[in-house]
C-alpha cells in the first residue's frame, strides 16, 4: 500500500510542476495579460499573448485539447488565484491556521503584487471627525 502512497505523491508534485511552468508564463507576461488597454496594448496583444500561455499549457498537458484559450484565462487562472487567496484569508481569521504557502502560491502572489489590496485589504485611517 505504501507504493501507492508514494506514487499519488509524485503525481501531486509533477501536476504541481506543471502548473508552476503555466504560473510562470502569466508571471513573464503580467504586465500585457492584466495591463490597462492603450495604444500600445490592445485586446489583440493580450489575446495573444494569452494564447501564447494557452500553447504552453497544452504542450504539458494541463488544458485539454477540447478547451480553447480562453480556458486559461478564464478559468485556469481564476482558480489558482483563487485557492491562494482563500488560504491566505482563512490564515488570517482568528484561530486559522499558519499559512503553508506553495511554489504555486507564490507565483501568484508574484503575479498579483504582494503589496495588492486583493490580499492586504484596504487600509483606511479612521476619520477624526464625522462628517
Amino acid at each position: 500500500m505504501s507504493g501507492y502512497g508514494e506514487n499519488m505523491c509524485r503525481m501531486k508534485k509533477f501536476a504541481m510542476e506543471k502548473k508552476m511552468v503555466v504560473l510562470a508564463k502569466i508571471r513573464e507576461h503580467k504586465d500585457i495579460l492584466f495591463g490597462v488597454f492603450s495604444d500600445t496594448l490592445t485586446k489583440q496583444i493580450k489575446s495573444d499573448k494569452w494564447k501564447e500561455v494557452y500553447d504552453v499549457a497544452r504542450s504539458i498537458n494541463i488544458v485539454s485539447a477540447s478547451k480553447d484559450w480562453t480556458y486559461v484565462r478564464d478559468t485556469f487562472w481564476q482558480n489558482c488565484r483563487k485557492y491562494t487567496f482563500i488560504k491566505i484569508e482563512n490564515s488570517k481569521k482568528e484561530g486559522g491556521k499558519k499559512c503553508q504557502l506553495t511554489q504555486c502560491d507564490k507565483i501568484v502572489l508574484d503575479i498579483v503584487g504582494r503589496e495588492s489590496t486583493c490580499i492586504n485589504g484596504i487600509h483606511l485611517e479612521e476619520p477624526t471627525e464625522v462628517i
